[in-house]
């Protein structure tokens, strides 16, 4: 049975899945974080602005 901790950040990465507002790659990515809680404000918007720029990235190759 998973912790307490990895419970909850399960059901956020699961809501943000849902969401669309995140690719799988950067949740992977947050998920260890999420879990310890050491996602700061700067993290997510870090995190936020380099998935953007990856989707743009790859909506240019596509193109």
């Amino acid at each position: 049975m998973s912790k307490p901790d990895e419970q909850v950040a399960d059901r956020i990465i699961e809501q943000l899945r849902k969401q669309k507002l995140l690719s799988e790659s950067a949740l992977r990515k947050l998920k260890p974080q999420l879990v310890a809680g050491k996602l700061s404000a700067e993290d997510w918007k870090l995190a936020i602005e380099l998935d953007l720029t990856d989707k743009a990235k790859a909506t240019d190759e596509d193109h």
